[in-house]
């Protein structure tokens, strides 16, 4: 595997580079030139998070905008991730995942899909099998070279902490970017250096974290799902919910689901979500040869009586479980067979 930007979903990556987005105000003055602009509410990254863990009813997006019409700062996505770190509760966190979906869908809606796939801690579907293929190794040198620390103090800490994003962040690099080498490891190495380099206050935690695909932040993709769902409807304000639905935010956490259990794959949902929105995506979305649908997954009773309780007044089947393993076999032609475990 190339550098970390030739991978084939390098957005997950590139999106990850604060050199360019650190969650700063400032104007960019490297040209020698000042430009001086009206003066305006100004809305730091604290003030944003505040605005963000509000209940989803009472959030206002644009107090939680303080990047203008540029693309979102890492730094917004991972203090949200450290808020939804220091929650417990599945419907606090879900609120949060959802006004930051909103936050990104009503300013940059490019930026949803890497979001998306940064919060479900991946860089592509599950099937493809697709990883950095960056090791603790890589990680605790570059740390070292950022933080100008000798490689022992680094894993001395991470043996005590049991976490390489808390080291990062208590070793806030202050050394500049030196590229060296040519090898696979070594470009990886340095990407991973001049990221750590540009980081501030948290990012360099979460990012570390994201690269070693140990998020620790407790959202389950499900949750993540859900939270997609309800962002699409307060989204989309001009479009009405199909008739006899009661609740529009249930409706739609489970068309979100139920079509990711379809074709459990982002890249196809979430343009199919921006572009067609959330009522439609059960036509503009669905199965795809090649693509494995979800399994299903048995939930353990503790007897007859409470499968009959359950589907009461209903038909339904039953059928032996056996022990062993499930495969999903899609044959494309006779001489093109896919094989999913």
């Amino acid at each position: 595997m190339g550098s970390l930007n030739e991978t084939p979903h390098a957005f997950a990556y590139q999106f990850l580079n604060l050199s360019k987005q650190t969650g700063s105000n400032n104007a960019d003055s490297n040209e020698g030139v000042v430009v001086k602009k009206k003066p305006r509410v100004s809305i730091s990254p604290d003030d944003s998070l505040v605005e963000v863990k509000k209940k989803a009813a009472n959030f206002n997006v644009k107090k939680a905008v303080y990047w203008g019409g540029r693309e979102v700062p890492f730094m917004f996505v991972v203090k949200a991730f450290d808020a939804i770190s220091k929650e417990s509760g599945r419907i606090a966190i879900t609120e949060i995942v959802c006004n930051m979906l909103r936050t990104v869908i009503e300013t940059t809606p490019d930026d949803l899909l890497p979001v998306v796939y940064l919060l479900a801690n991946r860089i592509a579907p599950a099937h493809e099998g697709l990883e950095l293929g960056i090791g603790d190794a890589s990680i605790i040198k570059a740390l070292a070279e950022a933080c100008g620390a000798k490689e022992a103090h680094i894993k001395k800490q991470y043996k005590e902490l049991g976490d390489l994003g808390l080291v990062a962040k208590a070793s806030r690099s202050s050394q500049p970017l030196i590229e060296s080498g040519k090898d696979s490891q070594e470009k990886k190495k340095n990407h991973i250096k001049a990221l750590l380099v540009a980081a501030t206050d948290c990012e360099p935690q979460y990012l570390i974290r994201l690269l070693q695909t140990k998020l620790r932040i407790g959202l389950a993709e499900q949750t993540l799902l859900v939270a997609l769902g309800h962002a699409a409807v307060y989204s989309e304000k001009h479009s009405s919910p199909p008739a006899k639905v009661d609740n529009p935010f249930e409706e739609a956490a489970k068309i979100v689901k139920q079509v990711y259990s379809v074709i459990p794959v982002y890249d196809k949902i979430v343009p199919a979500l921006l572009s067609g929105g959330v009522w439609n995506l059960p036509k503009t979305c669905g199965f795809a040869p090649g693509i494995p649908v979800g399994p299903m997954l048995a939930k353990p009773t503790k007897g007859v009586s409470e499968i009959v309780e359950k589907f009461q007044n209903m038909e339904f089947t039953c059928e032996y479980k056996y022990d062993g393993e499930r495969a999903q076999v899609i044959i494309l032609n006779t001489r093109n067979m896919l094989n999913f475990e």
